[in-house]
């Protein structure tokens, strides 16, 4: 129940491509964020997609973070972990055309999971490089055989509990030009590693936080990240939050509709 009325404030309160006055967002609202199932050729990562929803071998699920609401927290399916804990075609497709369009040189992705969505990062801008850190050794392994599947050679895959791995990913990237935040979903925890973040992000970095709306905890730190001083402007899209460092861009904050 509680969902569903934040999911309904969200529609009451997004706006469409007309609504939206600053240009910055306006035109990556139009060209990059909403779908063009045309533009972009992704069958073979479809295909690895679909083998993993049909895939029920038994896995043990450790999540150090909040977890699922609906995934058994210690066995589980290939299958199950591919439907809950995956990104969706539809925001793994918001992932590659966000990556396409920043062509970022950095990427840090914090749960991998699958491997789902660091695929489509990857694949979008094969000459940058993406790090990906993951806390189950299960998951991390089959993800590492659907980079080799999908040809990836530009990610590199980290185990181990983020308040470990995290420093040492920054000291490898230096710079972030892009991140995605998805694999805890407790509030501290998610804005200590951005503020462990913040020094590495630039004025055109972006960071792209997952499931926001996912419980109380999570809209709480989705709340304060629009208040941090760095922060300049935020696009609320329901299931992910972009966020934006332009200096030269007025402070806003949007939510449209996605």
């Amino acid at each position: 129940m509680w969902q569903l009325i934040s999911f309904l404030k969200y529609l009451y309160a997004s706006k469409g491509p007309n609504r939206v006055h600053s240009p910055f967002v306006f035109e990556l609202y139009t060209e990059a964020i909403l779908p063009n199932k045309n533009f972009y050729r992704t069958e073979a990562l479809d295909k690895l997609r679909e083998e993993l929803l049909n895939d029920h071998a038994v896995i043990t699920q450790e999540n150090p973070g909040a977890g699922s609401k609906k995934l058994n927290r210690y066995s589980t399916t290939v299958a199950s972990v591919a439907k809950i804990s995956g990104s969706p075609l539809k925001y793994s497709r918001l992932l590659l055309r966000l990556a396409d369009r920043f062509k970022p040189a950095a990427t840090l992705e914090l749960g991998t999971s699958l491997g789902i969505a660091t695929m489509h990062l990857a694949a979008a801008h094969p000459l940058g490089k993406v790090i990906t850190l993951e806390g189950n050794p299960e998951t991390a392994a089959i993800a590492r055989k659907n980079f080799k599947k999908a040809g990836l050679t530009n990610v590199e895959l980290i185990e181990g509990l983020f308040s470990e791995t995290l420093p040492s990913a920054l000291q490898k990237l230096t710079k972030l030009d892009l991140v995605f935040l998805d694999g805890d979903h407790r509030k501290e925890p998610a804005l200590n590693y951005i503020r462990q973040m913040l020094p590495h992000f630039h004025n055109d970095s972006l960071l792209i936080m997952d499931d926001i709306h996912w419980s109380k905890e999570m809209e709480e730190a989705w709340e304060e990240v629009k208040q941090l001083p760095e922060v300049t402007v935020t696009i609320d899209l329901y299931r992910m939050g972009l966020v934006f460092f332009r200096k030269e861009q007025v402070r806003e904050h949007f939510i449209l509709r996605f």
